[in-house]
């Protein structure tokens, strides 16, 4: 009886440390991936040596759900529009209707300059790191600081779904934080 004990609580432990620290399985409910991950598919993320790269599909939390996209802008790309399109990065990604302005991605340590057009954009980012920041007549503050820049503490990613159409992603929920990225797919 103290062995099949011993071996029930070695097998809850060996499970908890594989799904906490090298993979985890989502189930992708919508279409925003097809044609590269069916609705209803199972992915395994693997979490282990984890360092995320432009093309990656990953997983990651946004408001207590979870969700599995592909990394099209890194740390230091810059996204801008173009007559109702915006380009990510090199230029090589179009995508219709995106309210976006020219900015930076943001790369952890990373200064960028605050001004009232780019401040909209910045201002999500810079609260999730911990601050209070507005603006109030064409100044940004920060933390009750009157601020023209910010130096970021982690890197950010612009994730989109490969079925451009049907995908809730960067361009309407903005950058994820590294911090809420929870591993890359291994496909099959």
């Amino acid at each position: 009886m103290k062995v099949l004990f011993n071996i029930i609580i070695f097998s809850l432990c060996l499970g908890f440390g594989i799904k906490t620290y090298i993979f985890e399985v989502f189930t992708v409910p919508t279409d925003s991936m097809t044609p590269t991950i069916a609705v209803g598919q199972k992915v395994w993320l693997c979490k282990w040596s984890f360092k995320p790269q432009k093309d990656d599909v990953v997983g990651f939390e946004k408001n207590g759900e979870y969700f599995v996209k592909r990394i099209i802008g890194m740390p230091l790309d810059s996204v801008h529009t173009e007559g109702g399109l915006f380009r990510v990065g090199n230029g090589k990604r179009f995508v219709s209707n995106a309210p976006l302005l020219f900015f930076k991605i943001p790369k952890k340590g990373d200064t960028v300059i605050l001004d009232k057009d780019n401040f909209s954009f910045y201002q999500p980012l810079i609260e999730k790191e911990g601050n209070q920041a507005g603006l109030l007549f064409d100044k940004m503050y920060i933390n009750g600081s009157e601020a023209t820049s910010y130096i970021f503490k982690q890197n950010y990613y612009f994730v989109q779904g490969d079925n451009l159409n049907h995908s809730e992603d960067s361009r309407h929920f903005g950058l994820i934080g590294e911090k809420k990225l929870l591993g890359w797919w291994v496909q099959p």
